[in-house]
């Protein structure tokens, strides 16, 4: 019998139990840490994306806008072929229609010069424009074509594509927009 009065003494005492409690609640902390670092991290990347997506519909405006300030016989096309703007491998996003070009425009704006390369601008009519600063401090890839609708040679549509490079070479599509421009609205 004293065997059985022995068990049952050790079973009523509480001796250790409360390390096990301790090592199972740790390890429910631990996992619902994890899970909460997960969700902090995705959620910083996704508003990372936007943040870069917002700067590019930025640029994309202020480029459409330029384009809009200029006479209709300003906008013009460039002599290069839409093909050397084409990321490599091509972007179906944006597919060259026939006749799109490389849109040039006369710009009476021009970027001031100097030496230091974080403060230089392309020029802001230029048909590709690499290493743009947008708002939020990064460097981006502007490239504007532009093509006659419909056969028409009295409208106009520029589309401007904006492009982050990445640290391998190859190319994210961030933004595109496009605007017609009338030769009848000028006269």
């Amino acid at each position: 019998m004293k065997r059985c009065e022995y068990i049952r003494a050790l079973a009523r005492r509480q001796e250790g139990f409360g390390l096990i409690e301790l090592l199972v609640s740790m390890v429910v902390l631990a996992i619902a840490v994890a899970a909460l670092l997960t969700v902090f991290t995705a959620a910083a990347r996704s508003l990372g994306r936007a943040g870069e997506r917002g700067t590019a519909t930025t640029l994309v405006e202020r480029q459409l806008e330029l384009y809009r300030k200029l006479a209709w016989g300003e906008i013009r096309l460039s002599a290069a072929p839409a093909s050397y703007l084409t990321p490599n491998p091509p972007d179906p996003w944006f597919p060259l229609l026939p006749g799109t070009q490389v849109a040039d425009g006369i710009c009476p704006l021009t970027p001031p010069v100097t030496s230091d390369p974080e403060k230089w601008e392309p020029d802001p009519c230029a048909p590709v424009q690499n290493n743009v600063p947008g708002p939020d401090h990064h460097r981006y890839r502007i490239d504007t074509y532009m093509q006659y609708e419909s056969g028409s040679t009295t409208i106009k549509r520029v589309w401007v594509v904006v492009y982050r490079v990445n640290g391998d070479g190859s190319w994210s599509r961030l933004a595109r927009a496009s605007s017609s421009y009338a030769k009848s609205n000028y006269t």
